[in-house]
């Protein structure tokens, strides 16, 4: 638009739809550039306004986040304080957003090794996830240590306490019916 400003003052004549033409582009492009710019320089200052707003709050509370800063920002009855996504927006760029610290990663669990079982041990139960088409299930497996046998398998589609003491019941059944009477 500043271009046809200039040529403006050389040509007074020169109507916008003409200079639309030469520069191709379409007319109404340039009517509305020319008919927002107030509007368009308005929202500019305001929005330098915001963000020098939230840089002298942000400089006063240097720990807080954007949400402290907008509660801070709320309190001011005699401006209208910015919106929360406004003030974390600006934060950001203005960069004295804090990091959001990150969620710290549990250690996975490791399997008893088989030199703590306990002395004697003969059975041991395992609960293996599965996926399905239709969601999951859940096995349970009953195994003979010394032989590594699979004495029982139970599939279920939860965990729970009975499912697993009734697998676990019918594994010592196996190895009754093996001859096995042991406790």
């Amino acid at each position: 638009m500043a271009c046809y400003q200039e040529l403006l003052r050389d040509h007074p004549k020169l109507s916008l739809s003409q200079f639309a033409a030469e520069v191709e582009r379409p007319y109404h492009v340039l009517r509305d550039t020319r008919q927002n710019a107030k509007r368009s320089a308005q929202r500019t200052e305001r929005r330098q306004h915001v963000l020098e707003e939230v840089r002298l709050k942000a400089l006063e509370e240097p720990l807080s986040g954007y949400r402290l800063i907008y509660q801070a920002l709320q309190q001011d009855v005699l401006r209208p304080a910015p919106g929360l996504h406004t003030v974390r927006r600006c934060m950001v760029e203005l960069k004295v957003q804090r990091p959001v610290p990150r969620k710290k990663r549990r250690l996975p669990v490791s399997p008893t090794p088989i030199v703590l079982w306990p002395a004697g041990r003969r059975i041991q139960m395992d609960a293996t996830r599965l996926s399905l088409p239709d969601g999951i299930c859940w096995a349970y497996l009953v195994l003979d240590v010394e032989s590594r046998a699979l004495l029982h398998i139970e599939v279920v589609r939860n965990l729970s306490a009975s499912s697993a003491v009734a697998a676990l019941q019918q594994g010592i059944r196996g190895l009754h019916n093996l001859g096995i009477d042991e406790r």
